[in-house]
């Protein structure tokens, strides 16, 4: 779902990994947990953010993508405003 598969692709990977268990119950599942993340707390959220662009930052600087970490910088530049 995270990585923007098709309905039919998450049924299909659901059913090969987890063929015992009942999709329909698993699909309810993961969108009652989506729901209750929708309803977080802003700062929480925030704080999130904040937390997983520093953590891109970190990995592009390893890897040497110095263009996407200056990417990271510029949206924690925006985050604080």
């Amino acid at each position: 779902m995270l990585q923007g598969a098709s309905g039919s692709q998450i049924i299909e990977a659901i059913a090969q990994k987890y063929p015992s268990l009942d999709i329909g119950t698993l699909l309810a599942g993961a969108g009652n947990h989506f729901e209750r993340i929708a309803m977080a707390d802003t700062q929480l959220l925030r704080g999130w953010c904040y937390e997983a662009t520093r953590d891109l930052y970190r990995r592009m600087l390893e890897i040497g993508d110095y263009a996407n970490a200056l990417k990271a910088v510029k949206q924690m530049r925006d985050f604080a405003k």
